[in-house]
């Protein structure tokens, strides 16, 4: 055999190996990134934000999840178990706002006060019952409320 066609099968042979190696290594790429995906979707933690921004929309964020609307309105049974250790107080401020004080009711260090317009809605956010038992609400700071417009949009 000449010397040419030894390089040339050498040069076939290092081509082939080369396509199978680019081949092995997308194929596991692809199922890597299905693995990921897969567990990405099957985890059911809500992916909180660091922080929820006015203009956000409440739907749209993971903390709706845990939002229970409290004002104006009855409360929801959700709402009434997420507000356990809270009562609320109303009142009109004097350029025709309604002003709601969340009091908790074994603290007074803890009153939470918002100021509505008349679009406006009240929520308040339980990041985790886990910590409400026998009526009784064990961790005052992870709860906490939330203006929202008309449109749902964090004020």
């Amino acid at each position: 055999m000449s010397k040419n066609t030894i390089i040339i099968v050498l040069l076939i042979i290092i081509a082939l190996e080369s396509a199978l190696l680019i081949k092995h290594k997308i194929q596991t790429m692809r199922a890597w990134n299905a693995a990921i995906t897969a567990q990405s979707q099957a985890s059911s933690a809500p992916k909180r934000p660091a922080f929820l921004t006015k203009g956000m929309k409440l739907t749209d964020s993971p903390v709706a999840k845990v939002a229970y609307k409290i004002y104006p309105g009855e409360l929801s049974a959700d709402a009434q178990k997420a507000f356990v250790n809270y009562s609320m107080k109303t009142s009109k401020t004097a350029d025709g706002r309604t002003q709601v004080d969340l009091l908790p009711k074994e603290s007074d260090e803890e009153i939470q006060s918002y100021k509505l317009g008349k679009d406006q809605s009240l929520y308040f956010v339980e990041n985790t019952m886990l910590d409400d038992t026998e009526n009784k609400d064990n961790n005052l700071r992870d709860d906490y409320g939330l203006v929202v417009d008309q449109n749902g949009i964090v004020q």
